[in-house]
């Protein structure tokens, strides 16, 4: 949405987009206390969000949504995640690989910064997978040497 609608329209959808997920998870909690149960309502945002009805299932990349639902069920290792892709993004530039190393990264989290249960595990690669999934074509972009960086304008046609 930035590179597409410019600063503000890019800031309110991320923020539609991790408040949906948190929403999700925050009635999750107030309904039960079975952590994999918050973590089922964090992923079912994310799939939703990735595969929405009202578009003929093509969605976004689902990042912002996870980071939404992990806000409220481990706010360290989501933090630590979140530091993990600002490095990533200082050092590369590319939002994409940046996105990819934070959830990747939060197994590890988890087992450092979290309570270090079954679901944090079983869930965070799952995620992961899912999140390296949606950004196939990045990935593609990555080995080509095509993915735009932040802070540089990309050319309306392409050579």
């Amino acid at each position: 949405m930035y590179r597409a609608l410019g600063f503000w329209p890019g800031f309110w959808v991320q923020v539609i987009d991790i408040g949906k997920a948190a929403l999700a998870v925050w009635i999750a909690q107030r309904w039960t206390e079975e952590r994999w149960v918050w973590y089922s309502a964090a992923t079912a945002a994310v799939i939703g969000h990735i595969f929405p009805v009202w578009t003929g299932f093509k969605g976004g990349k689902g990042v912002n949504a996870l980071l939404g639902g992990m806000i409220l069920i481990e706010p360290l290792s989501t933090a630590a995640a979140v530091g993990t892709f600002l490095l990533v993004l200082l050092l590369s530039r590319y939002v994409s690989l940046s996105s990819m190393s934070a959830v990747s990264s939060f197994l590890l989290w988890h087992g450092l910064l979290g309570d270090g249960r079954w679901e944090g595990y079983a869930f965070g690669i799952a995620w992961a997978a899912l999140i390296l999934y949606t950004h196939r074509s990045n990935i593609r972009r990555l080995r080509q040497g095509e993915e735009p960086k932040v802070g540089r304008r990309q050319s309306a046609h392409p050579a």
